[in-house]
């Protein structure tokens, strides 16, 4: 997953646009999408997919 998100953070940065990535790792959660991240999800969702 590092290593993904590196390759991202790199793939941003050369656009000028870092602030626009943003990476929630969940330790030891396997599969389930935890609290915060559902609601950082949804925060993401109102942010930029405004109509």
């Amino acid at each position: 997953m590092e290593k993904c998100i590196a390759a991202a953070r790199t793939a941003y940065e050369s656009k000028h646009a870092p602030e626009n990535l943003g990476v929630i790792i969940q330790k030891h959660a396997g599969h389930q999408v935890l609290p915060e991240s559902e609601q950082a999800a949804i925060e993401w969702f109102v942010q930029w997919l405004k109509p």
